[in-house]
């Protein structure tokens, strides 16, 4: 039970980026929560789910879906983005597609995780909720940009972020034989995420706030794991 709760908390925080969300936040620097998501999910990444993985039996799914969100993320061309420099363009249905899918592999990361050991799915629903933050406020940021009604954003967040019960779901049909495979593939997901997204947005421009919220990141994960194995 506690799998399907987790995968929920991703959904809520989506909602809440949109019901917050009035155009006005755009002016508000979201540079720094970017640089600390950056942080948290490359952090739990390396030191969670690529060791929870068993990445010398299951490199091959690492690298999987490491190149996999790297396709996805430049053919549909969304991605987290700081302050005024998002880029407007169309959300077409490549991009819904894509925004689909990492959230129902982060729904189901969530509940093989959590199916392992509780800790490790809080964990992960953690650093999923702080990478997903960032890419709402994306969308919002688009969506508004292009003259869309606020009941029109709260539908496509709503739709994306449904994604994550059910990737959660589909969970009950995957063989505990195979979790390995599949955080090890999620531990992939979020390197990519980790760097190749959010860290090199955060550093568009050099700022050392930045490097201290990457920082602050990287230390949150330290203490929740030490945290995790008391």
């Amino acid at each position: 039970m506690w799998y399907l709760i987790f995968s929920f908390i991703p959904f809520i925080s989506d909602m809440a980026v949109g019901l917050l969300y009035r155009g006005r936040l755009r002016k508000v620097s979201t540079r720094y929560f970017v640089a600390l998501s950056a942080g948290i999910v490359t952090a739990a990444a390396l030191i969670e789910l690529i060791p929870e993985g068993v990445v010398e039996e299951n490199y091959t799914y690492l690298l999987l879906g490491f190149i996999l969100f790297y396709v996805v993320e430049k053919l549909t061309m969304l991605h987290a983005c700081g302050e005024e420099e998002c880029e407007v363009h169309q959300l077409t249905p490549l991009s819904v597609f894509g925004m689909a899918l990492d959230n129902v592999v982060d729904g189901l990361g969530i509940a093989v995780a959590a199916n392992i050991n509780i800790w490790l799915g809080l964990m992960l629903t953690i650093a999923v909720v702080v990478h997903e933050v960032p890419q709402a406020f994306t969308s919002s940021y688009i969506l508004k940009q292009l003259m869309k009604p606020h009941t029109y954003i709260m539908m496509v967040l709503a739709l994306a972020g449904i994604m994550y019960p059910v990737g959660a779901l589909i969970s009950i049909y995957i063989p505990q034989s195979i979790y390995p495979k599949i955080i090890a593939f999620v531990g992939g997901v979020f390197l990519y995420v980790g760097t190749g997204d959010l860290l090199l947005e955060a550093h568009r421009r050099f700022n050392i706030n930045v490097v201290i919220s990457v920082l602050t990141g990287i230390l949150i994960s330290l203490v929740l794991k030490f945290l995790g194995g008391i």
